[in-house]
C-alpha cells in the first residue's frame, strides 16, 4: 500500500466501508423481517407532492411516475371535454389509461385536495 497516496488510500477505505455497510444491511434485510420493511425504500408519496387532477396544468401532471406527455394531454383534454374528475374512478375512461397504468400513478393524484 505504500505506493498508493494518502488520498488513493482514503478513496479505497471508504469504498470498503460502503460496499461493508452494504453487505451488512443487505444481511439485516434478510434476518429480520423489521429491518426489510424499514430499509425496503422512503415512502414514495414523502417524494413526490401529490398532484389535482382539476387544477394541474400538463408539466405538473408529468411530474407523477408514469406520466408522460400524452397522458397529460389526455388527462387534459377530458377534463375540458367532460368536466371536473369527480374520483379516480373518472380518470379510467381516458384514453391510454388502463388499470395497470391507473395503479401506477394513482398514489400520487388527488381531486380537489383530497388524496385518492
Amino acid at each position: 500500500m505504500h505506493w498508493l497516496t494518502r488520498q488513493e488510500r482514503l478513496a479505497l477505505i471508504c469504498v470498503c466501508a460502503a460496499l461493508l455497510c452494504g453487505s451488512v444491511l443487505r444481511y439485516g434485510a434478510r434476518t429480520w423481517p423489521a429491518a426489510a420493511r424499514w430499509l425496503s425504500g422512503c415512502d414514495e408519496r414523502r417524494l413526490y407532492r401529490p398532484v389535482d387532477l382539476n387544477t394541474s396544468g400538463e408539466l405538473e401532471l408529468m411530474t407523477v411516475p408514469g406520466i408522460g406527455p400524452q397522458t397529460a394531454r389526455r388527462i387534459i383534454t377530458h377534463r375540458e371535454r367532460f368536466g371536473p374528475y369527480e374520483s379516480l374512478d373518472d380518470l379510467a375512461r381516458v384514453s391510454g389509461i388502463g388499470p395497470k397504468k391507473l395503479k401506477l400513478f394513482s398514489r400520487f393524484l388527488k381531486v380537489d385536495g383530497r388524496k385518492l
